[in-house]
């Protein structure tokens, strides 16, 4: 059992809003390597320490310090269930969380970014559902200065209590489903492509979290052709972005993302609103096939696209379902334009490639391909992603 003095103790909490940066943090670092030793009762001294001189009259609210505090705070609670409990228990988490109050935004901006670190044990994420923290979260997504890393961050909050196995969103109550997605809908059809990029994100990481939310976002048939209509954008930006969404959305029950004995059975009905989401993909842009859409995006140079469309290539290759492999088969030449090492002229470019050509290969429904393509397709992954095509510079930089 290891013991501080509380005078020590005290003295140190009082260094963390020390006008020195550097030893400030110092300070805060200590508190927190202190309070994580284990069977140890130090991070309750440390919490109400803390606590107490955040709410000390000679401590402003919104000032360097006061978030000095907050910040702290927020990573003693983050170790683990029991800190988060005890934080919650005296006071200290529900003293940040009103800070979401403020009309300061600068601070606020601040304060939003400390609500993922509160997230990082169950007892938080059930919390932040318990406490009205998302409602104040979608009430802030106006906001010129926050709003788009409110919305971003309701979309996470919901994907982390998925991976955690928490019943998020109330389902018997759907106001707040139906207000977080009515905000991305308002998001989605902004002229602002920071707007637009906000919402995508928030509704990738709400479409990854389970297939609940999965099955409420196709439901929402307005929202899903707003979003799948992104593909065909003229903004570069908001295009590769969307890709990537869909990447996420469509990868997120496959082996990319679970444990082996965690990836849905191949008859469950995740695969066929996979399945849904990526055939409308052609429709709802330019009313032909998904993987003629894709691989004309493949023709053009840009990096942040091909990388983009390979993301979803590859969630599509790793789909735990035989309607994968047949979307890839379905586009004359796919194959072939994989085991061409010449169309590639980025480092980053090739490595996602590669990824695709790893999936389609770890894929259990690889046995629908012939088997001399197998073999070629298995002789190109042992080469490795950079052999055949000369070497960026950033990697000859890196090996040098």
């Amino acid at each position: 059992m290891v013991q501080t003095d509380s005078v020590v103790l005290e003295q140190i909490c009082a260094v963390v809003a020390d006008e020195d940066l550097e030893v400030a943090v110092k300070a805060s670092t200590v508190l927190e390597m202190f309070s994580s030793i284990p069977d140890s009762d130090i991070y309750r001294a440390a919490l109400d320490s803390l606590k107490a001189k955040a709410q000390s009259s000679e401590t402003t609210e919104n000032s360097v310090e006061f978030m000095r505090y907050l910040e702290t705070i927020v990573k003693i609670c983050a170790q683990k269930d029991e800190h988060m409990e005890y934080g919650i228990a005296t006071g200290a988490i529900d003293l940040i969380l009103n800070c979401l109050k403020s009309d300061d935004p600068l601070f606020l901006m601040n304060v939003v970014d400390l609500v993922p670190a509160l997230c990082q044990t169950k007892i938080g994420v059930q919390y932040i559902f318990q406490s009205g923290t998302l409602k104040t979260l979608l009430g802030m997504t106006e906001d010129p200065f926050v709003g788009g890393n409110a919305v971003r961050l309701v979309g996470e909050v919901s994907a982390t209590a998925a991976s955690l196995n928490i019943e998020s969103w109330s389902w018997s109550d759907a106001t707040l489903s139906k207000a977080f997605l009515g905000t991305i809908e308002r998001k989605l059809q902004s002229s602002d492509s920071l707007q637009q990029i906000a919402a995508t994100d928030a509704l990738a990481a709400f479409g990854s979290s389970s297939d609940k939310e999965l099955q409420l976002l196709l439901q929402h048939r307005s929202i899903c052709q707003m979003w799948l209509q992104l593909g065909g954008s003229t903004k570069m930006p908001v295009k590769a972005n969307f890709f990537h969404s869909l990447g996420r959305v469509l990868g997120a029950h496959t082996r990319l993302k679970k444990q082996p004995g965690q990836v849905p059975e191949e008859n469950t009905s995740v695969w066929n609103m996979c399945e849904r989401l990526f055939s409308s993909l052609g429709v709802e842009c330019a009313q032909q096939s998904t993987m003629i859409l894709l691989m004309n995006a493949l023709k053009q140079p840009f990096e942040e696209l091909r990388t983009s469309v390979f993301h979803v290539l590859r969630s599509v290759a790793a789909q735990n379902n035989p309607w994968g492999m047949q979307a890839l088969q379905s586009y004359g030449g796919f194959f072939e334009f994989l085991l061409d090492r010449t169309t590639e002229p980025t480092k980053e470019s090739r490595e996602w490639k590669f990824a695709v050509l790893d999936a389609v290969l770890a894929s259990p429904f690889q046995s629908q391909l012939d088997a001399s393509l197998v073999e070629k397709l298995q002789a190109s992954l042992n080469r490795g992603p950079y052999a055949g095509a000369a070497a960026p510079a950033e990697m000859e930089l890196e090996s040098a």
